[in-house]
């Protein structure tokens, strides 16, 4: 599917200070993240350089809503009572002991794949929204998931609230490997 260099990446939490620290020194109109006295170009190239994802093939395009009248978000949603209330740790926590068919773990894998690593949504469950792109006849291998971090990270930053002190649903993690690789590089 396109996430073996994920295997091995061992970053089990991002402490929330140093989580509202990074989205607050994200420019997203410029797309650096400003670490002291350097800034980091986020790209499409580096997200795939440090994550190893594709970047190019099929743009993840998302909707609004993910609707039940596609095949794909039908067959994702039917394994739940409750598809509205999917956390990614239940998720993962299901994942482990899966016995569905392989498809429908690729699926669950992509979802919990695109909140972590994407997008959280305000209601702290799992985003939904990219399903509809998923067509049952492509390979997930395939989709542009570095691309899809970046239009998540401009989109969290520019809809974060920050006097509100609102956490910050976005793609934390690539701003902290962004982060501690600038350092490596110092």
């Amino acid at each position: 599917m396109g996430f073996d260099p994920l295997l091995n990446f061992n970053i089990i939490h991002v402490p929330a200070r140093l989580a509202y620290w990074l989205a607050r020194n994200y420019d997203d109109n410029a797309g650096v993240l400003n670490v002291g006295k350097n800034r980091v170009q986020i790209t499409v190239d580096l997200v795939h350089k440090i994550f190893g994802i594709p970047n190019g093939g099929i743009k993840i395009v998302e909707k609004i809503r993910a609707r039940d009248s596609n095949p794909v978000v039908k067959e994702w949603r039917d394994q739940f009572m409750d598809y509205t209330k999917v956390s990614p740790l239940g998720l993962n926590d299901m994942m482990v002991s899966d016995t569905s068919s392989d498809r429908v773990f690729e699926l669950n894998w992509l979802v919990l794949f695109n909140t972590v690593l994407g997008e959280l949504s305000a209601c702290n469950t799992v985003n939904q929204r990219f399903l509809g792109c998923v067509d049952r006849n492509v390979q997930i291998s395939i989709f542009d998931r570095s691309n899809y971090m970046i239009t998540c990270l401009e989109r969290t930053v520019n809809a974060w609230n920050r006097k509100r002190n609102d956490p910050f649903r976005g793609p934390i993690v690539l701003l902290a490997v962004c982060d501690s690789t600038q350092l490596f590089l110092i």
